[in-house]
């Protein structure tokens, strides 16, 4: 399909697919219960910088189609931003589930070094918060 996005997926024996952003879309809305949360760290998956946000971006869709919590990157992110902004981001998350906290505070551990806009969160949660007791 002309304009589509493709995420390249690893299966389980180390080989790799091509998936489209729409057949991934849709195979989580077929799910009879969805992610609370989904972070996609690849590059331009909350779109490209500098380019108005649309449904077209894999995060909006997700988060269109009732993924209560979405965190996409804008533009091409660096895999060091990556690697230094999850673990805080989890640790976080796990402490109290307060999904905008997490990413500030994992935002802030990268902010001199890295592009700290670059995650993008979309929430329909009205609290906030992505569970409301701690994870065992």
């Amino acid at each position: 399909m002309a304009g589509e996005t493709y995420l390249w997926l690893e299966e389980a024996h180390g080989g790799t697919y091509r998936l489209s952003t729409t057949a991934l879309a849709a195979q989580i809305e077929r799910l009879a219960q969805r992610p609370l949360l989904m972070v996609l760290a690849a590059c331009q998956s909350g779109g490209r910088a500098h380019e108005p946000l649309s449904d077209r971006q894999l995060g909006a869709r997700l988060a269109a189609i009732g993924v209560p919590a979405v965190i996409a990157m804008n533009g091409v992110i660096q895999a060091d931003a990556v690697r230094a902004m999850m673990p805080i981001f989890f640790r976080s998350l796990s402490h109290d589930g307060l999904i905008e906290q997490a990413l500030t505070r994992a935002r802030a551990a990268v902010s001199l070094d890295h592009l700290w806009w670059q995650p993008i969160l979309w929430t329909w949660l009205r609290d906030g918060k992505v569970w409301h007791t701690a994870p065992r």
